[in-house]
């Protein structure tokens, strides 16, 4: 019998920014359902590797990126793909950017429905679409923030995160991708978080958009800290000089006595 085909997969992928080398021949292959916590320190490139799988949005035209190798996301080499379907398997995720990524000129309700209205809106009218809106947030404890005409500006740091993270459930998205979530919480609040990034079954069936679908969601995770996921995640890699260094689950980064992974354990699991 054959394994399954990994879900996400980084073949010798380099990716140059006006010239400049972020990601040196990286190697990597994810199964659906697993949660991979990549570590680096700041301006060490790992967020690109989030955003090559939602094809680089964000960059100017103005930018020469320039990339050696591939990304596939089941099976499909994403960054060579049209925008129709580009657009298709960004259906498929769901992401937070640094800083959570709101849109400024719309209402919260509108940044959190944007996935709906955008992919769904020929199959979902915008009562049931709101709606959805109402029971996510409600799920996630800030049902107060669902009022019309709310705009991000009122919004403290926590309540940008969580609106940012409805916004990346509302479709039920297979993929998840954070990028530094739990930059500036208190401990408290992020250790709150960290229990909604990484739902358990009950809390994903208040938010599951297709009833009776039993699907599992992968996980890739950029952050400045090992630490706080050393509990949640299954794999672990560090980034450092370009070079993607896998280094295995939770006991593993414990055992290791790489600097590069020692120097980002730095503060107490959540």
């Amino acid at each position: 019998m054959t394994s399954k085909s990994p879900q996400i997969v980084f073949d010798k992928l380099s990716l140059y920014v006006e010239g400049r080398c972020y990601l040196d021949q990286i190697e990597l292959q994810l199964q659906e359902g697993q949660s991979l916590v990549i570590a680096g320190a700041p301006g060490s490139g790992k967020s690109f590797v989030l955003r090559l799988l939602l094809g680089m949005p964000g960059v100017s035209r103005s930018e020469v990126v320039e990339y050696e190798g591939e990304v596939l996301v089941e099976g499909v080499p994403i960054l060579g793909v049209g925008p129709n379907r580009l657009q298709q398997l960004r259906m498929q995720m769901g992401s937070i950017m640094r800083g959570g990524g709101l849109i400024d000129n719309m209402d919260i309700r509108s940044n959190i429905t944007l996935p709906l209205v955008y992919h769904f809106r020929e199959h979902l009218n915008f009562e049931d679409i709101n709606a959805r809106c109402s029971t996510l947030l409600a799920a996630l404890g800030f049902a107060y923030l669902d009022e019309p005409g709310r705009r991000p500006v009122s919004l403290n740091n926590e309540e940008v995160l969580y609106v940012a993270l409805a916004r990346a459930l509302i479709n039920s998205p297979r993929i998840l991708l954070f990028d530094d979530p739990l930059l500036g919480l208190s401990p408290r609040a992020a250790a709150r978080l960290l229990d909604f990034l990484f739902y358990h079954p009950e809390f994903g069936d208040q938010i599951q958009l297709h009833q009776n679908e039993n699907r599992l969601v992968t996980r890739l995770l950029a952050t400045t800290n090992l630490n706080y996921y050393l509990n949640r995640g299954d794999l672990f890699a560090v980034l450092k000089d370009q070079r993607l260094i896998l280094v295995g689950d939770r006991d593993e980064v414990l055992q290791s006595r790489d600097p590069s992974v020692l120097n980002l354990l730095s503060t107490k699991e959540l």
